[in-house]
């Protein structure tokens, strides 16, 4: 026996197909191998490419919608780039998860979260865009009862505000 775990293809660590119908599996799938093939990217564009006719075809707050729309938000969340999109993006998901009172709850907190974590890195990088991101960041995490995470929102940008007033 080999001294490291045999490799896992990206097939067998993708959500099942069943979360789509059926004329979607083919893209599901050539969705979740570009994962695995580190092409995000694509992957992100499969993900809105299906989530808009999704959405045409069942609405926003249909399951298959929801579902393809926290794919969209994590494969986004992966490529580490355009924070500022992003954060908007997890905002959004949070928000539609909880109107359309999607399962499983804890997804719906993880975008949540995600969104905030999100926003630090913006924070970091351009307090301008942190700046816009905090309402309606705070605003999201406090439909969730996340008071916390508001909390530490607005404390950073009050502190933000103070330093750039002294």
């Amino acid at each position: 026996m080999p001294p490291y775990p045999p490799a896992v293809s990206a097939a067998s660590t993708a959500p099942p197909a069943t979360l789509v119908p059926e004329p979607f599996r083919d893209q599901w799938a050539e969705m979740w191998a570009a994962h695995g093939r580190g092409d995000l990217p694509t992957a992100v564009a499969l993900a809105s490419q299906m989530e808009v006719l999704l959405e045409d075809l069942h609405g926003p707050r249909h399951p298959y919608t929801i579902t393809m729309l926290t794919a969209r938000a994590w494969l986004t969340l992966c490529r580490r780039t355009d924070w500022p999109a992003t954060v908007e993006l997890l905002i959004k998901t949070a928000l539609r998860r909880q109107a359309a009172r999607a399962q499983p709850e804890a997804d719906t907190l993880r975008a949540a979260r995600n969104a905030h974590a999100c926003w630090h890195v913006v924070a970091k990088r351009d307090t301008a865009a942190a700046q816009s991101l905090a309402g309606p960041l705070a605003d999201m995490l406090t439909a969730l009862g996340l008071n916390e995470l508001r909390a530490n929102v607005q404390g950073l940008v009050q502190a933000q505000a103070s330093r750039t007033v002294s």
